[in-house]
């Protein structure tokens, strides 16, 4: 996390992050890597997810999450909140997805 307002989103591969968050720090974030030569990418998306910008509507999205009725994965699921096969307990689980919209596992 950059001082709160940048955190890892996703990592994608040993050399491939996203990272979400205030827009001004992301920039900081983008022109660093830019300035050090490495390809950046500027993904368009309507939200910050899996950064503390989505913690105001976490309680909302538990109550939608909880009313839910889960089915079992068809295909193996590779966690974004753990980084390993997801279980069907964790992919059934209201919980999982609340932690899923807010953080991410791994580090860049």
């Amino acid at each position: 996390s950059l001082g709160g307002v940048v955190d890892i989103a996703a990592v994608n591969g040993p050399r491939s992050c996203v990272v979400s968050g205030d827009a001004d720090a992301v920039a900081q974030v983008e022109e660093h890597f830019a300035r050090a030569g490495r390809k950046t990418t500027r993904l368009r998306v309507s939200h910050a997810f899996h950064s503390a910008r989505m913690e105001p509507m976490l309680a909302s999205f538990a109550r939608v999450a909880e009313s839910l009725r889960y089915g079992e994965a068809k295909i193996p699921v590779v966690s974004n909140v753990t980084g390993r096969i997801a279980t069907g307990a964790e992919l059934g689980s209201a919980s999982y997805w609340v932690r899923h919209v807010r953080h991410a596992g791994g580090r860049c």
